[in-house]
């Protein structure tokens, strides 16, 4: 049966790094029962294409499973390594740390910004508005039918986190309900402790 395209879709790509980064923490065997027939295979074997739609439950099963069987907290760190292995490649490695280090909190407040385009080009439909604020960004994702899905979230609360990591700053994301179905991601940074000085 043909999907309706508002039944919600995820770009392979964040498919395929999610699978790798459960391989490296040791999650692809402990999930792979739970997910659904032949998914394990098609992610190992290139069946995936990065460039590709694909339907949103499957995003929900890999971390949905893993959320079953571990913790929200592995989820969060597992997203969040996830995204942080998709970013250091390439061109990140020379620019990125040079920016985040001479200006940590411009670059996180510029990184915030940007993920209003990241996330509608992971997720469709997906619509966030960021919200600067002292200390942090408020992401205010709009309503989508996996809006309640604790995966979901704890994916990305992961994707967020990565933002002040890279700036080497201490950071916390809490997502909450907010009116008529969305949901607000709360993001904030501070200095590191090891990086403060006496």
């Amino acid at each position: 049966a043909t999907r309706d395209p508002l039944d919600g879709k995820v770009k392979g790509d964040t498919l395929v790094r999610i699978w790798r980064t459960f391989a490296k923490r040791g999650h692809d065997r402990l999930v792979e029962s739970r997910l659904p027939p032949g998914l394990s295979k098609e992610l190992e074997s290139g069946f995936i294409v990065a460039t590709e739609w694909y339907p949103i439950d499957l995003y929900l099963a890999l971390y949905g499973a893993l959320l079953e069987l571990t913790s929200y907290d592995e989820v969060v760190a597992t997203a969040h390594e996830s995204v942080m292995r998709g970013l250091q490649h390439g061109t990140w490695k020379v620019f990125v740390p040079v920016i985040a280090g001479l200006a940590p909190t411009a670059f996180a407040e510029r990184a915030c910004k940007r993920f209003e385009i990241v996330y509608k080009v992971t997720f469709d439909p997906g619509e966030a508005k960021v919200t600067i604020v002292p200390g942090g960004a408020d992401v205010l994702v709009s309503p989508v039918f996996w809006s309640p899905s604790l995966a979901w979230r704890a994916g990305v609360t992961g994707g967020l986190l990565t933002i002040p990591a890279l700036a080497r700053l201490e950071g916390e994301c809490n997502a909450t309900d907010a009116e008529g179905g969305a949901v607000l991601f709360s993001l904030r940074w501070r200095k590191a402790r090891s990086d403060a000085r006496a």
